[in-house]
């Protein structure tokens, strides 16, 4: 039933033409939509989780994040599906979900204006659409990869199927809940109370029979069961891992701000208050509990939004809100104009709604933006003087301050991350990683895997490598693992002490370079796509030795290993191997076999810092050599020298140097007596690896001097760990 309002025949002239105005300006706001839609498009990071288990799923590994390992790190389970069978045809992942979100987007302000108008007139229809379509968040959630669009569909279309009578409506709307809760888990809350409302109806008019039960019930309940027998089957489990990784406890302090957040850029203290009373009126008229559905259902998520901390993306759970607000508070206008006997008043009472609930939405849009990440998400201000129209809205004017201090209190706590730093992260992203993705081919050993806590570009772009989530999406020890202290909103998660050394999870990844002097500049190992594309490896393992020896030379580059046995000690040069031969000093306590002289030897030289010293850092071991005396500090002078040694043939000589810098202290590297090298520290007490080229010396006498002249500031030298290396093609096979 409709609520009672004037045909259009009926209306006065001035009616008529603030009529034709208002749907006047609903045809511009639709059109400045689709122009936002388009200026706003961006595929999200978090998008490519999804895409990877899709990629996967296409390969005939299953839908898993790695092959073998069965966990559900996503929660859009149709979403998936529906992606697959697009890329299956040849149409690109990130491509396939701009396509299905915009017929989404098309789909909803369709059903959207039927929805208005099977309970109101054209006003009602005009004015939810001019209430639809320049609510920012529906052009931003247009795009962004993610299954949001289309959850917002499923429910839309189940509230207004669900407010008509008759089995075939009933039939649909459960059906469409089935989709929603395959799409989002949001649905087993929002259906059962939508459908238990329609029930009621049916109950309360004598028209609940078995039929309209098995009409309800079936079609979501199939869906629903199929599904949860499927997540049982294929990973064991009745929950999404995704809901034991962002579970990390309350956060209703966060909650209350995200909420207040959009209810001062949504003008919700005004959409809310109309929609209610429209929704009131609907109720009245019709004698119909499901004509509230969707404002009951708004009312009943808001404790769960509130306790979770909202959402790390702005405004997305909200989604589903925006068209059951836009019909409530459309005819809450309808009213209003109504009760002061002139329906043209609705026309300027919805512009000065406009105004005031899109004034912080043009001024984020206006916003300047100078450095989205450093390396977190950095607030976006709105300014009086970026949007000077706010010094004219009373209320408004008073209220920016308050505004820009809720939304940064959220994006420092990883809430309400805005469009611009969603987009400019996936860019950035998408721009390095690329040329990985085009380049693809060459794999880790299967017992290595990377370490990566942000899970989507990065290894959808490296589909052949292993990858552990340090914030535990697609891994389920990580996501089960208490939380300390939450800080940035459910991205909390950290691995148990000593997990991803255990599953082999020891390398982190860099931007690709363009080559291998390049990659190892940056970290300690190099990955060779192509002759233009090298991927920087970082490493947590103190000793890597068994990684190196495990990756072939023809792909794998790195600078060195180094640990306490000899032949565990690596070192790779121009492409070429060299393995440990001999250790010249380990500096472990005592000076071995080194002869030393000076003030310094008077107390040993063989520590770690001392009273009056910064830490030392980058030795091997419980102790390096330190020419910084306990008593006279850096005015302790002196020298020692290793044992003579023959030089073997294809060698290299490796040590770590730290400490002053200068013409007083370092270390030499003599061979025949003429020095190779004099090396230095860098005025820091971290040591650094060197090495020294040996191949044109074999058969030489090489002797080491560590010599400290210097005194004052700096006037110590800090030395560890010499190593000969010899090229592995000298070693029997």
């Amino acid at each position: 039933m409709r609520l009672p309002h004037r045909r259009e025949g009926t209306l006065n002239e001035r009616d008529r033409v603030a009529l034709r105005l208002t749907q006047g300006l609903s045809g511009l706001a639709l059109v400045a939509l689709l122009v936002q839609m388009i200026r706003l498009r961006f595929v999200c990071d978090d998008a490519y989780i999804s895409f990877r288990y899709v990629r996967n799923l296409l390969e005939g590994h299953g839908l898993v994040f790695n092959p073998g390992e069965w966990i559900e790190g996503y929660t859009n389970f149709l979403w998936v599906i529906e992606v697959a069978a697009l890329w299956a045809v040849g149409i690109d992942p990130a491509l396939a979900s701009l396509m299905l979100s915009w017929t989404m987007t098309g789909a909803v302000v369709w059903v959207t204006a039927r929805w208005a108008r099977q309970h109101g007139d054209a006003w009602v229809v005009a004015l939810a659409m001019l209430l639809l379509a320049t609510e920012r968040s529906l052009a931003v959630w247009a795009s962004g990869g993610l299954a949001t669009r289309q959850f917002t569909l499923f429910v839309t279309v189940a509230w207004w199927l669900g407010s008509q009578p008759g089995r075939r409506a009933a039939a649909g709307a459960s059906a469409m809940w089935g989709l929603a809760a395959l799409t989002r888990p949001e649905a087993y809350l929002l259906a059962p109370l939508s459908m238990g409302l329609s029930f009621i109806d049916r109950w309360r008019k004598g028209t609940l029979d078995r039929l309209t039960i098995v009409a309800w019930g079936l079609p979501a309940a199939a869906l629903v069961t199929l599904h949860l027998a499927f997540r049982r089957w294929a990973y064991g489990e009745w929950l999404p891992n995704t809901y034991y990784a962002k579970s990390t406890g309350g956060w209703a302090e966060l909650g209350f701000q995200y909420l207040w957040g959009v209810t001062l850029e949504s003008g919700l203290y005004l959409i809310v208050p109309l929609a209610v009373g429209g929704v009131v009126a609907r109720v009245r008229a019709s004698g119909r509990f499901a004509e509230a559905a969707g404002l009951i259902c708004i009312v009943a998520y808001l404790p769960f939004l509130i306790r979770t901390g909202g959402d790390h993306f702005e405004w997305r759970p909200l989604d589903w809100w925006w068209p059951a607000l836009a019909v409530g508070a459309a005819q809450g206008l309808a009213r209003v104009a109504d009760a002061l006997k002139q329906r043209a008043w609705a026309l300027p009472l919805a512009l000065g709604v406009l105004v005031y609930s899109r004034a912080f939405q043009v001024g984020h849009e206006l916003a300047r933006v100078d450095r989205l990440f450093d390396p977190v998400p950095k607030p976006i201000w709105v300014t009086k003087r970026r949007a000077p129209f706010l010094r004219f809205i009373p209320g408004v004017a008073q209220s920016v301050s308050t505004y820009n201090r809720v939304m940064k209190h959220l994006i420092e706590h990883g809430a309400a991350i805005r469009q611009r730093h969603h987009a400019s992260y996936a860019n950035k992203r998408l721009l390095h990683y690329t040329p990985v993705l085009m380049a693809r081919g060459p794999a880790l050993p299967p017992e290595f895997a990377i370490a990566q806590p942000s899970v989507g570009i990065v290894p959808f772009s490296l589909p052949d490598f292993r990858v552990v989530d340090t914030r535990g999406l697609t891994d389920a020890v990580i996501a089960r693992n208490p939380v300390e202290q939450q800080k940035f909103l459910a991205h909390d998660r950290r691995p148990p002490q000593g997990y991803l050394r255990s599953v082999g999870a020891v390398l982190y990844v860099r931007p690709p370079v363009s080559s291998v002097r390049e990659s190892l500049a940056q970290k300690a190992l190099a990955m060779s796509f192509s002759d233009d594309v090298v991927l920087p490896l970082g490493l947590s393992l103190r000793d890597p030795t068994p990684l190196f020896d495990a990756l072939d030379p023809k792909t794998f580059s790195f600078r060195h290993a180094v640990a306490a046995p000899t032949q565990r000690n690596r070192l790779q040069v121009d492409g070429k191997r060299y393995r440990g031969v001999e250790i010249l000093g380990r500096f472990d306590r005592t000076l071995e076999d080194w002869r030393a002289e000076g003030t310094f030897a008077e107390r040993s030289p063989i520590h770690l810092e001392v009273e009056g010293q910064a830490p030392v850092n980058g030795g091997l071991g419980r102790s390096v050599f330190n020419s910084f005396d306990a008593v006279k500090g850096d005015d302790a002078t002196g020298r020692v020298w290793s044992p003579e040694t023959k030089v073997p043939p294809d060698a290299f000589l490796s040590f770590f140097v730290g400490g002053g810098q200068g013409p007083g202290v370092g270390v030499r590297v003599r061979v025949n007596g003429v020095v190779l090298a004099d090396v230095q520290g860098r005025r820091s007490e971290q040591l650094n690896y060197h090495y020294v080229d040996l191949r044109s010396q074999g058969g030489g006498t090489m002797q080491i001097e560590i010599y400290d002249d210097a005194e004052g500031d700096w006037g110590h030298i800090l030395a560890d760990h010499f190593v000969v290396l010899q090229g592995e093609s000298s070693f029997p096979k």
